[in-house]
């Protein structure tokens, strides 16, 4: 990225920034990246994912004034994204981006829909209905999870209490 256009971008006042990876090529090769949470312009980028990066990313990108006025920072669930984020935004809210929160609920929801198949054969064949967004129904999905949305499994409970939080 530009020198430059970093420069121009670290004059911004952030209230809002984000911490993600990005795999840059095939296998595990990342880079980290701080962006603001606002109007998604990248701040900084650095190579790897680890605990260093992640210093390297918090201390080359802002000043430690700015990183004290940053209001909230999202991160995914990322041990040295989560640590990074308490030690650089002491003042910030932390929060996790809703990518990973919803991935978490989801295999929470089927791992459940897994448990409960073995004892009731009705629930075979069932994984997309309960990770499809409603929205996105055929009429057929629709009867068909309606069916199994009123009845008393527990993966209907469990999709109801991933509703609340998604």
């Amino acid at each position: 990225m530009n020198e430059v256009w970093i420069s121009v971008i670290r004059l911004i006042s952030t209230k809002h920034v984000c911490m993600d990876e990005k795999s840059i090529r095939r296998g595990h090769e990342y880079v980290s990246m701080l962006y603001d949470g606002d109007t998604g312009h990248v701040i900084e980028v650095e190579a790897g994912r680890r605990a260093k990066s992640v210093d390297n990313l918090c201390t080359k990108a802002l000043t430690e004034e700015q990183r004290n006025s940053v209001e909230t920072v999202c991160t995914d669930m990322w041990e040295p994204f989560i640590d990074g984020a308490v030690k650089y935004f002491p003042n910030a809210s932390h929060c996790h981006d809703l990518y990973h929160c919803v991935t978490y609920l989801n295999d929470a929801v089927d791992k459940v829909r897994k448990r409960e198949v073995k004892e009731f054969k009705e629930l075979r064949s069932t994984k997309y209905l309960w990770l499809k967004d409603k929205s996105k129904y055929t009429p057929n999905d629709r009867r068909r999870f309606d069916m199994l949305e009123n009845a008393e499994y527990q993966v209907s409970q469990a999709w109801k209490v991933k509703g609340t939080l998604s």
